[in-house]
């Protein structure tokens, strides 16, 4: 006879453990990963990886639709980093694995860039048009990528091209890129292959070639005898080209974007929408996403695949698998109101409601999007918004993105927006146009970039692509569609948020917190003009405050604290080097928006300082310090711009009859210069001039004045180095456009001499450069491959030459 046993009560209750806590992670999370675990070994292993393994792992991650983005940023730079160990066909499946998984960044173009020239000159069509669906999905300019290395290979494989023809022209339109003679070839080609391929393939071909906007005579006539051969008498002879739904609808987007108007393309219309009134879901299926393919409008399809549509919802299988795939096509290409209210009342159906519990993230978010398309009411919407924020984490980065649009289109989406301030997106790159591109500018709308024009006279973004417009019968050319009109409504949205009844309560803030930071001012200007406090009582009396980054006053008693190096006299290392740790702590729990609105500025400085006698080193440390704690990275801001004239004022004032030592100039009031710890002063240019100079190394780090050692704080040092190592970054771009032929001992001493002028260690400066190169391309017209080619320079660390011995690098005084 069975009995109970207490070793049964253990397992019974680890099971059930296990269910209700999922180890680590939750259900939901589990979803797209086995084990909560391997996401961490994959990140921890990324930066050892070897070749296989990255492409593999890139596999696994594919399948499990991943949307980790830190880890796939740690394999994108274990790709640049070692780019040279990957062969030709890994690099294209990689490439297309992050395409599939939406995600790019610096590292994976440019490591894909430098190796370009090796994938592509002996590949095949296949790859050359897997390269050309991957890039193009990525949003990389095709200027980079598409000319020198692409092209080339599409013309060589021309003669050799069948099936790839119709994708060839889509991708030349996807990427923005005009060129009629390849176009015309790319036509011709398709001409010649149907003549043993025949009709079926040629309809294919004419779509994709009447996306680019051309009109040509031959394939005007080849179209409209193809609706003959559909529609006509003798339609029975041609049975293979109506065979299919998919192929019919091909003519009939041709027809629409080259003829609307003639007799052709209407009776073409009238069939296809008599025949789509006979078929079964599936079929109805077909034909709703060919027209979101073709992005074709045309009420009479649409009305017929919308009854099958409500007809099949009494399957249960049609709710739980397809139904939301087809209003999502629905609403794509839908243009009017009556249109609308007839996918509100599908979703708001009782079979739906029924099974929308039982959908996946991936057609929640079909359904939530066709409905923001729409803009149907809230009790349509509410629950969709629910559940899509309850399976937000399954959703891959594209869906992130479009999820992002429609909490920023719908203000009332709250648990939405919870939702998303938790998961990380990462952009795409702004979508690329022709050269009438160079009037728009970039906006970012949720977890995408697109471009608008500038001057802000138009709220609507001007959209170039294919997908961004509806082509049908009597619509003006260019009509955007309903995806495109929700990114306008975000935009829109997005730019109203402050209102106009926060205005006295942001008012209000404004003032309590100049009350808050009052006290500390204070104190930081007695101490800077008489001393008392001391720096390190003061660096006491802040302290504490920054302990709790959600204080009110631990943002204004941080940056004091930064500020602390400015002040005469010894400065406690530890309090600096305590400060910055705040610093890090405090900006990062509160986020830079509010770290800048209750930080201390240098305009509130600078008030309090007009009426009292500063040193010059005392502003030029401050300089740098804000320069540090300012969130401002796009150039110099106003503070700082203040801070530079109050620096060279003090400098006039002290000595009005000086001059800089390095280029003997006098002094003017809007020079930017730097005050060195021994008090002398010269040009932040000469500076970086006596850097670059050839000179003995007894003089590094030393005054050229009077020969006394340099000293700069951790704060000052910091900003110090970013900064040179920007302008040396771009000296090495100039050099290597100029044909200079850079090696790694070159760059080896300019870091060398760099870090012993400003007293820093050789590696931080070694590793801050690859960093400003990456600003810096941005700027630069050099060659995406020369570019990558200086970049590799910095893949590993040299030894110092200037500390060739153990003994002198013990000797080192930090």
């Amino acid at each position: 006879m069975w009995r109970w046993h207490p070793c049964c009560s253990r397992v019974w209750l680890r099971r059930t453990l296990r269910l209700r806590t999922g180890f680590v992670r939750s259900v939901a999370d589990r979803m797209n990963c086995p084990d909560a675990t391997v996401p961490f070994l994959r990140f921890v292993e990324a930066p050892t990886m070897s070749a296989d393994d990255v492409v593999k792992t890139m596999r696994h991650l594919v399948q499990e639709r991943c949307a980790d983005v830190k880890l796939l940023a740690a394999l994108s730079k274990r790709f640049h980093s070692y780019a040279e160990e990957f062969f030709p066909p890994q690099i294209e499946e990689l490439v297309g694995h992050f395409a599939t998984l939406g995600y790019t960044d610096a590292h994976l173009r440019h490591g894909t860039l430098g190796r370009l020239q090796d994938v592509t000159s002996d590949a095949s069509p296949r790859r050359v048009l897997r390269l050309m669906r991957a890039m193009t999905t990525l949003r990389w300019p095709a200027k980079e990528w598409f000319p020198d290395a692409v092209r080339p290979a599409l013309r060589r494989h021309l003669p050799n091209f069948h099936e790839g023809i119709p994708s060839a022209l889509i991708f030349l339109q996807d990427m923005r890129w005009k060129d009629a003679e390849l176009e015309e070839l790319l036509l011709t080609q398709g001409f010649i292959v149907a003549e043993e391929l025949g009709d079926v393939y040629l309809a294919r071909v004419l779509e994709a070639w009447s996306r680019m906007g051309s009109t040509d005579p031959e394939a005007v006539d080849r179209s409209k005898q193809m609706v003959h051969n559909i529609c006509g008498p003798g339609a029975q002879k041609h049975r293979e080209l109506g065979h299919d739904l998919r192929d019919a609808l091909n003519v009939l987007a041709t027809l629409t974007r080259m003829c609307p108007k003639s007799q052709e393309r209407s009776t073409l219309e009238a069939h296809l929408a008599s025949q789509l009134s006979a078929v079964n879901s599936t079929e109805a299926m077909l034909a709703l996403q060919w027209l979101q393919r073709l992005a074709l409008d045309s009420a009479p399809i649409w009305k017929a695949c919308a009854e099958v549509t409500e007809l099949a919802l009494e399957e249960k299988n049609f709710v739980r698998d397809h139904f939301a795939h087809a209003v999502h096509c629905l609403a794509s290409v839908a243009g009017e109101q009556t249109q609308a209210a007839l996918i509100s009342q599908l979703i708001s159906s009782p079979e739906v409601k029924h099974g929308a519990p039982r959908l996946s993230a991936e057609k929640t978010l079909q359904v939530l999007h066709a409905a923001s398309m729409m803009d149907l009411k809230d009790s349509v919407v509410a629950d969709w918004e629910s559940q899509a924020a309850r399976l937000a984490r399954q959703m891959s980065l594209p869906d992130r993105r479009t999820l992002r649009i429609i909490s920023d289109a719908r203000p009332t989406a709250s648990k939405l927006k919870t939702a998303m301030a938790q998961l990380p997106i990462a952009h795409l790159p702004p979508l690329r146009v022709s050269p009438e591109s160079d009037e728009l500018e970039a906006v970012q709308i949720g977890g995408d970039v697109l471009l608008q024009p500038k001057g802000g006279g138009k709220e609507g973004i001007k959209y170039m692509g294919h997908w961004d417009s509806l082509v049908g019968r009597g619509k003006p050319k260019g009509q955007s569609s309903p995806s495109c009109q929700l990114s306008i409504r975000a935009k829109r949205k997005a730019k109203c948020k402050p209102e106009a009844t926060n205005t006295v309560a942001s008012t209000c803030e404004v003032e309590r917190m100049r009350k808050v930071k009052e006290p500390f001012l204070d104190m930081f200007v007695s101490a800077l003009t008489k001393g008392d406090p001391d720096p390190s009582e003061m660096a006491w009396h802040l302290t504490w405050r920054c302990i709790d980054a959600w204080r009110s006053d631990a943002p204004a008693a941080c940056s004091l604290m930064l500020f602390s190096e400015a002040l005469p006299g010894h400065v406690n290392l530890c309090d600096v080097l305590e400060a910055i740790d705040y610093h890090h702590y405090v900006r990062g729990e509160i986020g830079s928006d509010r770290w800048e609105e209750r930080r201390v500025n240098a305009h509130e400085l600078l008030e309090k300082l007009k009426n009292v006698e500063v040193s010059p080193r005392s502003f030029s440390v401050l300089h740098r310090a804000v320069s540090v704690a300012c969130a401002w990275k796009d150039g110099p801001s106003e503070e700082l711009k203040a801070l530079s004239l109050a620096t060279a004022k003090a400098v006039c004032q002290r000595d009005p009859e000086g001059a800089c030592p390095i280029c003997l100039l006098g002094w003017q009031p809007e020079d930017s210069v730097l005050v060195l710890s021994c008090n002398h002063v010269l040009h932040v240019d000469c500076f970086w001039k006596m850097i670059t100079a050839a000179g003995s190394d007894a003089l590094r780090g030393c005054c050229r004045v009077c020969r006394t050692p340099v000293y700069w704080g951790p704060v000052a040092r910091s900003n110090l180095r970013c900064t040179l190592a920007s302008a040396l970054a771009a000296a090495l771009v100039r050099q290597q456009r100029a044909g200079g032929g850079l090696t790694q001992a070159d760059v080896t001493e300019y870091c060398s001499r760099v870090s012993q002028e400003i007293g820093d260690t050789f590696e931080q400066v070694w590793m801050e450069v690859p960093h400003q190169l990456l600003k810096v391309q941005h700027k630069t017209s050099l060659p995406s491959r020369e570019m990558a080619s200086l970049q590799r320079l910095f893949e590993t660390l040299p030894p110092n030459p200037f500390y060739a011995n153990l003994d002198q690098i013990l000797e080192m005084d930090y």
